[in-house]
């Protein structure tokens, strides 16, 4: 996974975040947040196929800025968001 195959990290309303990205291939990817004092608030793992996908990695969080670490096989990327 590489910056270029992320399409969008989006806030969904009542504190959610999701997160939209192309795939090149089928995989496995796990996604951990965390906030700005390093604590992991979140973390899911999904099987995906190739293409667009969009999964919804947290919900209930305070407002804040949060850490998002996506992982594949083929790389790790990681982007920064903030809940208002």
């Amino acid at each position: 996974i590489s910056g270029d195959d992320i399409r969008s990290c989006e806030i969904v309303s009542n504190g959610k975040i999701a997160v939209r990205f192309n795939l090149e291939a089928s995989s496995e990817v796990n996604f951990s947040v965390f906030n700005l004092q390093g604590m992991q608030v979140a973390t899911t793992k999904s099987n995906l196929t190739a293409g667009t996908n969009q999964v919804e990695i947290a919900a209930g969080l305070e407002a804040g800025v949060y850490i998002v670490k996506m992982k594949t096989a083929a790389g790790e990327e990681t982007l920064k968001t903030i809940l208002k």
